[in-house]
Parts: structure tokens; C-alpha cells; sequence
């Protein structure tokens, strides 16, 4: 990557890792998403994986005590754990013009979801899901992990009718993210995905880990969560369309 380009990933990586500081997901499905319209995502996806590991110690390292232990090492990370191992496989399986457009295809589904859901202000939580229904998910969440490393939307959806504290969900998804990533990159590794250019680039772009984290806190006390969720959505689903074209 040239310079331009470092720092155009650069604000995409900030954008996108202030998103997750301040609600607990979408830092890399934001990355993903927008810079799949400049970048090939087999070249992105192993450096957003990595500057994901930092951005998640540090909220753990200030969250750790709210994590549901219980929901995460029982039903979680079994689940999606057995689906990142399936989206691995198949990732050489989806080449060129059909990554991008599955993956548009897959966003823009359930930010449609979301959307609507956040302007209606739909309240499911009276009315949970049945649990081999929220199992299905998890499992799709991490088959899609597996294969873009952005598995939040089917997970969030999957854990939508929890009774789960904000703080809980946050600090549970955090740790997820922390772990799974953490083992695909790991693979990245291992495979040659992640080697001495990638490193490099990842060495450029930490230093927006930080100031996306102090972004987050600020945008976390001054803005309706709701609002930023909303324009977060829309751009998704823009984003998505232009990957399908």
C-alpha cells in the first residue's frame, strides 16, 4: 500500500473502531464494508483482525467484570466457535466479485433489519427466541465470522430478546470478539495472510486504536446511541449496495 492509501484505510479504521467503542460492535463490518469499495478484502480483512485485538483488550481490561461468563463459554463461543471453523474452510471457496457481492448481500439484510427495527423502535424483548432458533443464528454468525470476521449483525440479532444489562452485552460481545479474532488471526498466520507487509500496515494504523477509543467515550456521553445507530445503518446499507454493483 502507498501512502494514500494508509491514510484512507486510516479514517476508515477510525470511523469504523469508534463505532465499536461506543456500542460494543461493528468495528470491523463498518471497515469491512467501506473499504471493500477501494480494497480487496483479502487484503484488509487479516490488518482489521489484528487492530481489533488491541481496541478489544483495552474494553476488556475496563469491562471485564460485567462479561456473562455463563452465556459466553457455554452457549456463544461452542456455537460460533463450530461455525468460524466451517466459514474457514470456505473462504477460498467465495473468489473475487462473489465475495463482494454475498458479503454486500449479507450486510445489507440485516441492516435493513436494524433500520427498521430503530425507527419503529421495535421491542422484542417481551417476547424471547426460542433458543434452537437463537442456537441457528449464532451458529450463522460465526459461519460468517469465519469466512468476513464480521459476524456482530446475526450474533446481535441472535441475543436481541436477552434480558442481558447493556454493560453485560457489551463487555459478553467484547470478549467474544476478543477471542475469535484472536484465533483467526492465529490462522492468518499461519496460512501467510498476515505476514511482514501486513504487519507493517498494522504498525501505521495503531495509533488510531486510541484515538477512535477516546472518540467512542466522547460520542458515548454526548450523542442518543439510537440516533448513531441509525446513521451507522444507513451507511451500511449504501455501502452494501455499491459492493453489489
Amino acid at each position: 500500500m502507498d501512502t494514500t492509501q494508509i491514510l484512507l484505510l486510516a479514517v476508515l479504521v477510525f470511523a469504523s473502531y469508534t463505532a465499536q467503542a461506543m456500542t460494543g460492535f461493528g468495528s470491523i463490518v463498518v471497515a469491512l464494508t467501506l473499504g471493500s469499495l477501494f480494497f480487496e478484502m483479502r487484503v484488509i480483512l487479516p490488518v482489521l483482525v489484528a487492530l481489533n485485538m488491541p481496541l478489544c483488550a483495552w474494553m476488556l481490561y475496563r469491562d471485564f467484570k460485567s462479561i456473562d461468563n455463563n452465556l459466553l463459554w457455554k452457549r456463544i463461543l461452542p456455537l460460533m466457535g463450530l461455525g468460524v471453523v466451517f466459514g474457514v474452510l470456505l473462504f477460498d471457496v467465495f473468489e473475487g466479485p462473489l465475495l463482494r457481492r454475498l458479503f454486500g448481500i449479507i450486510i445489507a439484510a440485516f441492516s435493513l433489519r436494524e433500520l427498521a427495527a430503530l425507527i419503529f423502535q421495535k421491542n422484542t424483548a417481551t417476547k424471547p427466541m426460542h433458543k434452537f432458533i437463537s442456537a441457528f443464528w449464532i451458529f450463522i454468525a460465526g459461519l460468517i465470522h469465519g469466512i468476513y470476521a464480521s459476524g456482530g449483525p446475526p450474533l446481535v440479532y441472535a441475543l436481541s430478546r436477552s434480558a442481558l444489562d447493556r454493560a453485560v452485552f457489551r463487555a459478553t460481545l467484547t470478549m467474544v470478539w476478543f477471542v475469535l479474532n484472536g484465533a483467526l488471526l492465529a490462522v492468518y498466520m499461519i496460512n501467510g495472510s498476515f505476514g511482514a507487509k501486513e504487519t507493517w500496515v498494522f504498525l501505521y494504523l495503531l495509533p488510531t486504536i486510541p484515538l477512535a477509543l477516546k472518540a467512542g467515550a466522547w460520542l458515548h456521553e454526548r450523542v442518543s446511541e439510537r440516533w448513531f445507530r441509525i446513521t451507522l445503518q444507513l451507511l451500511l446499507i449504501l455501502s452494501a449496495g455499491a459492493l453489489l454493483v
